[in-house]
């Protein structure tokens, strides 16, 4: 399932409404750090398996698991445990940039 469906999936429960186009005010962290991304050129493609969200990846590159001492790939963010919550980015964005410096291409 892709990752946008997911979230309007989520939004869509959480609001008990048809979804809302996506803006800033309805926006996790994730998708607006995908879509700050995607205007400089950089195009991430993430695979979930919950509660993990994995970059797949950078540009068409793929991201190799083995590089960060981890079964399936590098976590980039989290589902949420508690229903109310919202997706998370990972803390360490330092680590994020330059893993998306190095796959880019």
């Amino acid at each position: 399932m892709e990752f946008q469906l997911v979230i309007a999936t989520q939004l869509k429960k959480q609001n008990n409404t048809t979804t809302k186009p996506l803006n800033q005010n309805n926006m996790n962290e994730v998708e607006i750090f995908i879509n700050r991304l995607k205007k400089i050129g950089i195009e991430l493609e993430l695979v979930g398996n919950v509660p993990w969200i994995y970059l797949d990846k950078v540009n068409g590159n793929k991201v190799r698991p083995e590089d960060y001492n981890a079964n399936h790939g590098y976590t980039i963010a989290w589902y949420p445990v508690w229903h109310k919550d919202t997706v998370k980015l990972d803390s360490d964005l330092n680590r994020t940039f330059d893993i998306i410096r190095k796959y880019r291409g």
